[in-house]
């Protein structure tokens, strides 16, 4: 089965706590086969313009074929500081915005899933873990926010409930890597393995590595 060209919306950079330069990022995402890659290195108040500076020097200097966007993901923000900080990610020029959820794996604070998924400048909740709730997935379908599953060990105990509780309410799974090392990347098959471990359907899981990735990256072409 053709699954297309895979879209990674989640990866780090030696900006954060990844190990490659973004350049060196882009090229191993490349030569996996990826048709896109979202850098999204961890920033808070201290260093979001930093990292979007930095990431904003690969802008016309990507000579092969694969589509790079800037972003961010906002990690362990104050919920209540949560939507000001995204709307500053976006006047700084960030192409995608994703918000660090309540996975199962860290002490994220309570109350950060429902401000992520309710936020206008949030593409993606990331890792939302169990703590997940119907209510938050509803929100998230109106807004248009995806919620994540993850291959990143750890964060990933929550795909089941991720699964679960975003199909019942109809709302927009992605498949991402958080990848931090060049070994963290996937191929689409290993994407549609992580769907399926999720317990989705295969048919449900191959739109959502496929067709959901693919709407994903036409809203972040439109910017």
């Amino acid at each position: 089965m053709d699954l297309g060209r895979r879209c990674e919306f989640h990866a780090h950079t030696f900006y954060s706590d990844g190990v490659l330069c973004p350049m060196e990022l882009v090229r191993r995402a490349f030569v996996l086969g990826d048709g896109a890659l979202a850098i999204t290195d961890h920033v808070d108040f201290t260093n979001i313009e930093h990292v979007l500076r930095q990431q904003r020097a690969l802008k016309g200097n990507v000579s092969w074929d694969i589509e790079v966007f800037c972003g961010v993901e906002l990690t362990h923000i104050p919920v209540d500081r949560i939507a000001g900080l995204a709307a500053k990610a976006r006047r700084l020029g960030a192409d995608i915005v994703i918000l660090h959820g309540e996975s199962p794996v860290e002490p994220v604070e309570a109350g950060t899933n429902r401000e992520g998924v309710s936020c206008a400048d949030v593409d993606i909740l990331a890792h939302p873990g169990n703590g997940l709730t119907a209510e938050d997935a509803a929100i998230a379908r109106e807004n248009g926010v995806f919620l994540e599953l993850t291959s990143r060990k750890g964060h990933s105990k929550g795909n089941r409930n991720v699964a679960r509780v975003a199909s019942r309410a109809k709302a927009m799974l992605v498949v991402d890597t958080d990848a931090h090392e060049p070994g963290d990347l996937i191929t689409q098959e290993q994407a549609l393995d992580v769907a399926l471990k999720a317990g989705l359907s295969r048919a449900d899981a191959i739109r959502v590595v496929k067709g959901n990735s693919w709407e994903l990256l036409e809203r972040l072409r439109e910017r």
